[in-house]
């Protein structure tokens, strides 16, 4: 398995490993991405705080690397290349094939205590 990785200063290293990840690595080199370097995150902030000078470009990477950590303990079998079982109080809506190819994951009263903390 092939892995690229951009140096981050706030973030350490950003790891793109697998296939769909060096995809979306590879869209970085986009013109369109690119320009966010130029466009600045905090707008004004560096001229009160001269070492205020984040791009949306760097912005756009931490996000990144947030979401795919929060992804890894939210969905951790999709990071061992799992296809990801959605747990029931994620989607109460669950079909029943979801249902049936998840097994016990889901139980009968997942539907019945969805609508629980609805404030309708």
């Amino acid at each position: 398995m092939t892995t690229k990785m951009i140096k981050d200063p706030i973030h350490g290293s950003i790891e793109f490993e697998g296939d769909a990840e060096l995809e979306l690595k590879s869209m970085l080199s986009d013109p369109y991405f690119q320009r966010l370097r130029r466009v600045k995150q905090l707008g004004f902030a560096d001229f009160v705080f001269p070492s205020a000078t984040h791009s949306r470009f760097g912005h756009s990477l931490g996000v990144y690397t947030v979401a795919k950590r929060l992804l890894s303990v939210v969905e951790p079998d999709v990071r061992k290349g799992r296809r990801a079982c959605h747990r029931p109080f994620l989607h109460p809506m669950v079909s029943a094939s979801s249902r049936r190819r998840c097994g016990s994951r889901h139980p009968r009263t997942a539907l019945a205590a969805a609508h629980t903390y609805d404030n309708r």
